[in-house]
């Protein structure tokens, strides 16, 4: 698999605030939330990277990757690494912590919440793995302009990784 590199123009500072944003989703996991899953993507024009928070109900069985049709009705939360460290408008995100970044994203989607309240251990195990397999400048990515995850889940500096698990939403 070839690198899917971000051709960004204000350096680290991408990486490290994408990076914060997963271990926000790591906290909300030990909060409760372990039904919270991430669909991670690159930009079509490879600038940025892109992150949607959706409920597990609405990732499809067969593929851990993919949303199902059901969910197309609905806007999830979504971040890009063009907000930088503005998290979902939060002025102050990069003086706050992962856990007090987990704490206001509850506040601010209390619905989405309540749909990813409960365990799933597996994802939330996948998940950690994935943390511990990223380094500096690494981010996981389902899609891009030329790839669509299937059998592994490649980073921005081509490590590959396991398949997340598979929801629970038929079609």
């Amino acid at each position: 698999m070839k690198k899917a590199e971000l051709k960004l123009k204000r350096g680290e500072d991408i990486y490290l605030c994408s990076q914060k944003l997963l271990l926000m989703v790591r906290e909300l996991h030990c909060l409760g939330f372990e039904k919270l899953r991430i669909i991670p993507h690159i930009a079509p024009s490879g600038l940025y990277w892109r992150c949607e928070f959706v409920p597990k109900k609405y990732i499809l069985k067969n593929i851990g990757t993919k949303k199902s049709q059901k969910a197309a009705k609905y806007v999830f939360p979504f971040y890009t690494s063009g907000m930088e460290f503005n998290y979902f408008e939060w002025e102050d995100g990069k003086n706050l912590s992962s856990f007090e970044m987990a704490e206001r994203f509850a506040d601010k989607f209390p619905e989405l919440m309540e749909d990813c309240r409960g365990e799933d251990k597996k994802y939330a195990k996948w998940f950690l793995k994935v943390l511990a397999t990223l380094t500096e400048s690494d981010l996981p990515f389902f899609s891009n302009d030329s790839f669509d995850a299937y059998s592994y889940v490649p980073t921005t500096k081509g490590n590959l990784l396991e398949m997340p698990p598979k929801g629970e939403a038929e079609k």
